[in-house]
């Protein structure tokens, strides 16, 4: 998404930093999700089209049903820490697959953030997503290539052990006579 210049220059030039970041957030190409204290979604940036839905769409749910049952556990374990941390906290990110509209998985890196209100306490839950698909096939493919390179040490290590015996023996004899 662009970020259209003259809309920036508007802002910067009227000093209006919530209009700033919602301009942001709507043009990222990571998905930003705002929770209320009520667990439910209130914010989602456009950029959720990489799950095949529509910011409204995710607007009054809660964004755990789109979570993987494998990581559920842990998703609700973080958010429960954001909730009940007595200062506002901002927990490392994390990876966890998110459920596409078509049904298929998709691997993001989230990191999360406790907003808080005017008197201190949480307001909102303010998560950022960031599709990591391409990143985790990379690693995949350089982990196999790693491991064939390994393999294939081995095999040559092997080799020349074998062919330094195979040639040390009938050295040994004619060094003998």
């Amino acid at each position: 998404h662009a970020l259209p210049a003259d809309a920036v220059r508007h802002l910067q030039a009227a000093g209006d930093w919530p209009a700033a970041a919602r301009l942001l957030a709507d043009h990222s190409s990571d998905i930003i999700i705002r929770i209320g204290r009520n667990l439910n979604v209130v914010y989602a940036s456009p950029a959720v089209d990489q799950l095949g839905l529509r910011p409204e769409e995710l607007i009054g749910t809660r964004l755990l049903r789109l979570v993987a049952e494998e990581d559920q556990e842990e998703a609700s374990s973080r958010r429960d820490r954001l909730l009940n941390a007595e200062t506002p906290l901002a927990l490392p990110p994390r990876q966890l697959r998110m459920r596409h509209a078509d049904g298929h998985y998709i691997w993001f890196e989230a990191a999360d953030q406790v907003i808080p209100g005017p008197d201190g306490s949480m307001q909102d839950i303010v998560i950022h997503l960031r599709n990591v698909e391409t990143r985790r096939a990379m690693e995949e493919e350089l982990r196999l290539k790693r491991a064939e390179a390994e393999a294939a040490m081995a095999v040559k290590s092997e080799f020349l052990a074998n062919m330094s015996h195979e040639i040390r023996t009938p050295l040994t004899a004619i060094v003998g006579f």
